[in-house]
């Protein structure tokens, strides 16, 4: 009885986290392209959930077009991470309204 409890929770977990990733992963470019300039930081937030990571406008690589407006890109960083290396970023103003968006492939 313990060795079947033991193999059921071995495989479930591991397959409902890439069922997680991969639910994650298909429904994120559609909630994405909902995102629209002047969105708040909440309305961004309730669609896309909470950032992966929050970072400054000046970062190498992930800068939005105009900087000039830009106080933090909040980063959603794909489950798959090395493998399928896809992360969706929305910057935002002083006034926390989106401002630009881009998904970095």
């Amino acid at each position: 009885m313990a060795r079947s409890r033991y193999v059921a929770i071995s495989l479930g977990v591991p397959l409902g986290f890439a069922g997680w990733a991969v639910h994650w992963q298909y429904t994120l470019e559609p909630r994405f392209d909902t995102i629209s300039p002047g969105m708040t930081e909440q309305q961004v937030v309730q669609i896309l959930g909470r950032p992966s990571d929050v970072d400054r406008c000046d970062t190498p690589g992930l800068k939005p077009i105009d900087v000039t407006f830009c106080a933090e890109g909040y980063i959603y960083a794909s489950p798959f991470g090395p493998f399928y290396p896809e992360f969706p970023v929305v910057w935002f103003d002083h006034s926390i309204k989106r401002i630009d968006k881009y998904a970095f492939k």
